[in-house]
Formats: C-alpha cells, sequence, structure tokens
C-alpha cells in the first residue's frame, strides 16, 4: 500500500455515534467528526474541531482489517464516504494530515494520484 493509501485510510470513516435525536455522526480515526447523518438521508458536513458527547459507537474495521492494512476495507470504506457524499472532503482531510507529516519529519511533499 502506498503513501497516499495509508492516510486516505484514516481519514476515511472509522465509526459512527448514534445520537438521541435519531441522527448519527461519522468520524474518522482520529475521531474527528466527518458528517451528520439523518434517518431521511440527509448528509451534513461537520466542522473536526467540534467534539461530541460521549456516546455509543459502532466501529467499521478493527486493528488488523484497517483500511491502510488490508484493500478489501479500504475498497469498502471508499464506497461508503463516495455513497454518503464524504469522498472529496476525506481526500482534503488525508492531504492535509500527509502535507503536516511531511512537515514534521522534514521531508517535502510528493504528489499521490490517491489524495488527488
Amino acid at each position: 500500500m502506498n503513501t497516499g493509501q495509508r492516510f486516505l485510510g484514516r481519514a476515511l470513516p472509522y465509526g459512527v455515534h448514534a445520537l438521541a435525536d435519531g441522527s448519527k455522526i461519522c468520524f474518522d480515526r482520529k475521531y474527528r467528526l466527518l458528517a451528520q447523518v439523518w434517518s431521511d438521508g440527509t448528509v451534513v458536513l461537520q466542522d473536526p474541531s467540534v467534539s461530541v458527547e460521549h456516546a455509543p459507537a459502532t466501529f467499521f474495521y478493527t486493528g488488523k482489517t484497517a483500511p491502510y492494512r488490508r484493500l478489501p476495507t479500504l475498497r469498502k470504506l471508499c464506497a461508503l464516504a463516495d455513497e454518503l457524499g464524504l469522498m472529496a472532503h476525506v481526500k482534503q482531510r488525508a492531504r492535509a494530515d500527509y502535507e503536516e507529516y511531511c512537515g514534521l519529519i522534514g521531508r517535502k511533499p510528493r504528489r499521490t494520484r490517491s489524495l488527488e
């Protein structure tokens, strides 16, 4: 798996919190909010800096089946993000995480097809 796929895998949905109002909040591997999904199918992007009260969570994968380790999981979560209209948002986050990582290690970010 290439570098872009690793960062993409960490920015894809990791799980959902079910809220009292019936909606669900998708979050990524860093527990940053991605979107709120309502029961009627409406999807609203969320500010990742906003926190959500602790709620029971359902996770899409474990450490052994993580999308940055298993291609089938990566494909499944890309399809889910695409279905919810989150793929551009996820790629933007993954690219920002990659650039931040490169800055920390003192390397110039390379162009990666999986994050475009």
